[in-house]
């Protein structure tokens, strides 16, 4: 990380767009009998609710400075097929406090936590403990969300627990990742119906929206790259609107690099593809940086 360079004067820090997005995954079917909506997450009035409930900005700027950015949605603001804007959903816990009253979950007993038909709106946050930052993130939507009336239970498991529970899809909701990879064609695997509905797919939630689907399968097929963005903005509007996850943060890529070395520009999916262009000033080169003749 950043202080970590500055320990070391001979060091200095490239920063460069983030490609990884993490969100909290709502599960929209019953962890207990996956054949049945989930009682609570089923509802797209309810997960844009819990959205608007969570200030991501300050949640990024607490746990991360200025060393990432907030989400906006399956993908993140480098990529080529993410449109300069796209309509997210906004903090404004009033609002969210209106939208769960509508919806008929109150606190009708003064406990701090809503009811409705005799459920309480209480459930559980799966999140890795090998990951320092996600934890911190956990504590703070948990907190937020308290202020709502909406009771979150952190559960932090070792990666292979957490992934069992996710193949499973035996959760609630989840703190998770995805990484970017140079070709778009990943949203089939993590956000459509079929992906949804097999084991091998990694759409763990189990969103499904026809709409979507075809959007993808549309952009996906078409050859022209204006064409095919266009499609792909209609495709992440439609998700964004149905909010299957609370989509939170992009991080930074930050390399430590030797001041010496003068780097080309780099590839914010692979930085290391052009390291064969970077090179020493012949001044500051030391003698190891001197590759004999013949070598």
């Amino acid at each position: 990380n950043l202080a970590d360079i500055a320990k070391h004067p001979g060091l200095k820090a490239v920063r460069l767009p983030g490609m990884a997005y993490v969100f909290m995954q709502f599960n929209l079917r019953d962890p207990t009998n996956p054949g049945r909506p989930h009682p609570i997450f089923s509802s797209k009035s309810l997960r844009k609710a819990l959205s608007m409930a969570v200030d991501r900005g300050a949640m990024v700027r607490s746990v991360f400075d200025s060393l990432a950015g907030v989400a906006v949605g399956p993908t993140v603001h480098s990529y080529p097929t993410t449109p300069k804007s796209l309509p997210g959903i906004s903090f404004d816990s009033a609002n969210a406090r209106r939208v769960l009253d509508s919806l008929g979950w109150r606190d009708t007993n003064g406990d701090g936590v809503r009811e409705k038909n005799g459920r309480t709106l209480e459930f559980s946050m799966l999140v890795p403990n090998s990951s320092r930052s996600r934890e911190r993130m956990a504590v703070l939507i948990q907190e937020q969300l308290r202020q709502v009336g909406v009771k979150a239970t952190i559960e932090s498991l070792d990666f292979p627990a957490l992934m069992q529970r996710q193949s499973d899809r035996d959760f609630d909701t989840m703190l998770w990742a995805w990484q970017l990879t140079p070709s778009p064609s990943g949203l089939r695997q993590t956000w459509t119906s079929a992906s949804s509905r097999t084991k091998s797919g990694s759409n763990f939630g189990s969103y499904e929206n026809p709409h979507f689907d075809a959007l993808v399968d549309s952009a996906l097929a078409e050859f022209n790259p204006d064409r095919s963005k266009q499609v792909f903005a209609r495709a992440y509007n439609v998700i964004i609107e149905d909010a299957p996850a609370i989509w939170l943060y992009e991080p930074e890529t930050v390399i430590g690099i030797h001041g010496r070395i003068k780097t080309t520009q780099m590839r914010p999916d692979a930085w290391w593809l052009s390291i064969a262009d970077w090179t020493i000033p012949a001044g500051e080169r030391i003698p190891r940086d001197r590759i004999p003749a013949g070598k």
